[in-house]
């Protein structure tokens, strides 16, 4: 029984990592894409309610918050949306081999989490050059993600 669990585990590290891969595989920005995609966002809602509606002027590191939920929201709907289609879109590999089908989910929810992380390193970035003071309620982050 300890074995299979070993064998499960490889498959879904496999399978999140060859996910991530070839999620940007073929672009023309390739790997860039999954830090350019979130910034262009950001830019243009920053535009729309910090100089037309003029909403963040009033609340202190509105770009860090706007950043931050942008990256979290997008995680939020890639792993929603791709994790149920995921049974549907790998039908064949399920008709092949026999394995858990949660590990599925599982390996697209941990290619959304790589590409979270990553985003989470650029919203880090962005909070030190904006310098805004970092407090023990960053502890709190991985509880909200998981």
């Amino acid at each position: 029984m300890k074995i299979s669990k070993i064998k499960y585990y490889d498959l879904t590290r496999e399978l999140a990592i060859t996910g991530f891969k070839m999620k940007y595989q073929g672009s023309f920005f390739g790997y860039l894409w999954l830090l350019v995609k979130p910034l262009f966002l950001f830019l243009i809602l920053y535009v729309v309610f910090n100089n037309i509606f003029k909403i963040g002027s009033a609340v202190p590191y509105y770009p860090i918050y706007l950043l931050l939920g942008i990256t979290l929201f997008q995680f939020f709907i890639e792993t929603t949306s791709m994790c149920m289609a995921s049974i549907v879109g790998n039908g064949d590999l399920i008709r092949k081999v026999y394995f858990p089908r949660i590990i599925l989910p599982i390996a697209i929810s941990l290619t959304s989490f790589i590409t979270l992380l990553l985003n989470l390193v650029v919203v880090a970035g962005f909070a030190v050059f904006s310098k805004v003071p970092f407090t023990f309620n960053i502890f709190i982050l991985p509880l909200l993600v998981f």
